[in-house]
């Protein structure tokens, strides 16, 4: 079970796995992270969007929740623009969706992808999960308003 909140912040789809998959929202602490790094890439003011696992109540395998959440980010991209996708996703869910690790890049559908630390690992480990992060999007281009 989990969830995530979805931005578009410039052309990047900015994605943040929340760490109660029940909340309405991100965490205090994270939501104040998660705004620092939409800031980074120029995001607006926008509603995010949210992607919910599992799907309509159903058991959900993790390679329909990956396939799911891939339509999902082309649908948004269809409709609305973005030109890649960031996630911060815990080392557990990455792992579980993608098989392969983080901090490579990667094709989700047609868009390029990576995926970094989550959030609330950047707050418990900030040396390391920011480092790591920062390191890998400035590495692949995913480094903000450029």
């Amino acid at each position: 079970m989990f969830t995530l909140e979805v931005h578009l912040a410039g052309d990047t789809w900015v994605v943040f796995q929340q760490e109660d998959p029940s909340a309405p929202e991100l965490g205090r602490h994270a939501g104040t992270l998660a705004g620092s790094l939409l800031a980074v890439f120029g995001a607006g003011r926008e509603r995010p969007r949210r992607f919910y696992c599992p799907l309509a109540g159903q058991p959900t395998g993790a390679g329909e929740a990956a396939q799911a959440l891939r339509a999902f980010v082309a649908g948004l991209a269809r409709r609305q623009g973005g030109e890649r996708v960031l996630m911060c996703l815990d080392e557990n869910l990455a792992g579980a969706l993608f098989e392969q690790p983080r901090y490579q890049p990667f094709q989700l559908g047609d868009l390029p992808a990576l995926v970094v630390s989550s959030l609330e690992e950047m707050l418990a480990e900030p040396v390391r999960h920011k480092r790591d992060s920062w390191r890998a999007m400035v590495t692949e281009g995913f480094g903000g308003r450029g």
